[in-house]
């Protein structure tokens, strides 16, 4: 799972910024969840720990994400968490 923090900071960019090709400051939803595509990750999720907007729903996914990260056997997944 990738995980877009500091949600409360996001601005839209300005005209400029999208004229240019370039980005903007802040990194958008569909920016995210490409990396996470290309990161091969099963989910992407943002959340703002300042605010608390969307805590609650991202522990819970990661959660469930994480109970499903064992195999028939027991043993945990060839997988490995990461944090960037």
């Amino acid at each position: 799972m990738l995980l877009g923090l500091k949600r409360d900071e996001r601005k839209e960019w300005t005209e400029e910024e999208k004229e240019g090709g370039g980005r903007g400051q802040s990194v958008m939803p569909q920016e995210g969840l490409g990396a996470a595509q290309e990161l091969l990750c099963d989910r992407y999720a943002e959340c703002s720990a300042l605010t608390g907007e969307l805590c609650r729903e991202v522990l819970e996914d990661i959660a469930k994400l994480s109970a499903r990260t064992t195999t028939d056997n027991g043993a945990k997944t060839q997988a490995a968490c990461v944090a960037m």
